[in-house]
């Protein structure tokens, strides 16, 4: 269990790390690459909601709130966390970052029209370049990939339609996992 909460936490970090209020409803196929590994999962959105699920992990991040739930579906637990909403924003704001956006054209992603955004941001001290591709009216980005190449993500079998409440609420019978607060611990030397 220790390993799929370190996961999850990671998981977390990642989401409130992220750019984007959905403003449609959908769900999706997620595909995921990082240092040469493939990670497919799904995504499914309704407005200030968002539920990700990948290798047997689910997230479900509640803006409306200012909370993400870790679900833990083999021990019916579930951990709660905050989330930063200042790193959240609708698709023509800017990035945590950005420094430059240029418009590269349009472009098709999964059979549907897209917007291609060639975007400089700046991380630690150092600039990286990524292309984006977004679905106008979905409001996120569809495709993203690192000019490098070292990472990508893309959304395919994109389906746009009202999603089931009970995706973004924890399930009745999940009982909440309490983590002890690290505020309180100091560093020893």
């Amino acid at each position: 269990m220790q390993m799929t909460i370190r996961t999850l936490f990671a998981m977390v970090l990642l989401l409130s790390m992220s750019s984007v209020i959905f403003a449609e409803e959908f769900c999706a196929e997620t595909f995921t690459v990082t240092q040469g590994v493939q990670i497919q999962g799904r995504i499914c959105s309704a407005p200030n909601k968002m539920r990700i699920e990948n290798q047997g992990n689910v997230i479900i991040a509640r803006m409306d709130l200012g909370k993400a739930w870790i679900l833990l579906p083999d021990e019916r637990m579930y951990v709660e966390q905050p989330l930063d909403l200042s790193r959240i924003m609708g698709m023509q704001q800017k990035y945590p970052g950005e420094v430059s956006r240029t418009f590269e054209g349009k472009d098709e992603v999964d059979g549907k029209s897209a917007e291609k955004y060639r975007i400089t941001y700046e991380s630690a001290g150092k600039q990286y370049v990524m292309l984006v591709w977004f679905v106008p009216g979905i409001g996120m980005p569809v495709k993203t990939v690192a000019e490098d190449a070292s990472w990508s993500t893309e959304y395919r079998n994109i389906t746009t339609e009202k999603q089931p409440e009970s995706l973004f609420e924890i399930p009745p019978e999940y009982k909440e996992l309490k983590m002890p607060s690290m505020s309180g611990m100091v560093q020893r030397q």
